[in-house]
């Protein structure tokens, strides 16, 4: 699609803001906490149309300053938030202050952006180690009505390659990005579910005949699948990507390891002393310790020490331990960076094997990292579940 298409599209939107308000779907606030976690932040939403999502991010608790360009989405924006400022711009030209947020949304409207300077412009505005997330609905075609539902309005923008940067795109620009999905559901009564099919861009375009013609057929799937209630429960899946900018000021640093046991006694044994955070072989001139520093503070720290792994040492063995960061800049990248120092600086000294006792919840961190689970999971008394993950370095 062209520029010019795109921007004429885009602005059907104002002949429906009405039905686009009546007839779609909110946003899971589940996904709106992976997004963005649940501590209040500074959200900008761009895109933010009639407030579906930017609802959901206040009573969150994020603090949110919203942006739309049309003045008719506005327009309910601002009868449904009255106490958050709201800005009539454009994606790629935000007239808002370099490092003002701690985070940049946008659902189901990346697609109407020009790519390029939208993230430039996000990026501007972004503090270091902040977060951009894109968020889209598609239809949960395993209900057979819903597919039929989907036959007649069409795939959804969110199912088009176009509706968002690619993953490698979005590499080269992030510290790191991560995919979920998120099922959810949409009560809709008869007319609220013709203002769903009327809000969408290509039956705002239509001749008044062929717009008819079609939302008598969405009439017919109603028929077909209305409840007993007169209402339709419409199963949706937000798609939501994470993208992390990288911090600035970090340095991955070997340290000794007294100058890692406050974090990670702050984090691995919360209330108790700080020598409970001291393991067996840390004092060993062999032990690598390593911590990342932003502005001189340590936010960020993990251990290496020569040791078998248990049932089956070998030569160049090597355990990882004793992994922490501050809990507010955690998801930033700063875990799959110490492993990479890790791995680089074993190797450098013969290690032919990594092992690690991972915590459950951090699996996926070395999972990533190409470590693999061995046996059975495991209970560490005091602490929680854990799994044995082994990373060949051969």
């Amino acid at each position: 699609m062209s520029a010019a298409d795109r921007r004429q599209l885009a602005r059907s939107f104002d002949s429906v803001a009405d039905e686009y308000d009546r007839g779609r779907p909110s946003w899971p606030r589940d996904a709106v906490d992976w997004l963005l976690g649940t501590d209040p932040i500074d959200v900008l939403d761009v895109g933010a149309g009639t407030g579906k999502l930017t609802t959901v991010l206040v009573e969150a608790g994020h603090r949110v300053t919203a942006v739309e360009p049309s003045a008719q989405m506005r327009g309910h924006l601002e009868r449904r938030l009255r106490d958050i400022p709201i800005v009539a711009a454009n994606a790629e030209q935000l007239p808002l202050p370099d490092d003002s947020f701690d985070a940049v949304v946008v659902a189901a409207a990346f697609h109407w952006f020009e790519a390029d300077q939208a993230l430039a412009q996000f990026a501007r505005v972004l503090r270091p180690g902040g977060v951009v997330g894109l968020l889209g609905n598609v239809f949960d075609v395993s209900v057979p009505w819903v597919a039929a539902l989907r036959d007649v309005l069409g795939p959804p923008a969110a199912e088009r390659r176009d509706f968002w940067p690619d993953i490698s795109t979005l590499s080269g620009r992030f510290a790191r990005v991560d995919e979920r999905s998120f099922p959810h559901r949409q009560e809709l009564t008869r007319p609220q579910l013709i203002d769903l099919a009327g809000s969408r861009s290509a039956f705002a375009v239509m001749d008044e005949a062929t717009r008819s013609r079609e939302l008598a057929r969405v009439e017919q799937v109603w028929e077909q699948a209305e409840a007993a209630d007169g209402t339709l429960d419409l199963p949706w899946i937000a798609r939501a990507r994470r993208c992390l900018a990288p911090l600035e000021g970090w340095s991955v640093e070997r340290v000794a390891a007294r100058e890692v046991l406050p974090l990670r006694a702050a984090v691995l044994r919360p209330g108790l002393p700080e020598s409970s955070a001291r393991f067996e072989g840390d004092e060993s001139p062999e032990a690598i310790h390593l911590a990342i520093r932003q502005e001189e503070r340590t936010v960020a720290v993990a251990s290496a020490i020569p040791d078998g792994l248990p049932g089956d040492p070998r030569p160049g063995d090597w355990r990882v331990r004793g992994m922490a960061s501050v809990p507010e800049l955690r998801g930033r990248g700063m875990g799959a960076a110490l492993l990479s120092a890790i791995e680089s600086r074993t190797r450098a000294v013969g290690a032919r094997r990594l092992w690690c006792n991972a915590r459950v919840g951090a699996v996926g961190l070395y999972e990533r990292a190409g470590y693999g689970p061995v046996g059975a999971r495991f209970e560490l008394a005091g602490i929680g579940e854990h799994a044995r993950m082994v990373h060949p370095l051969d």
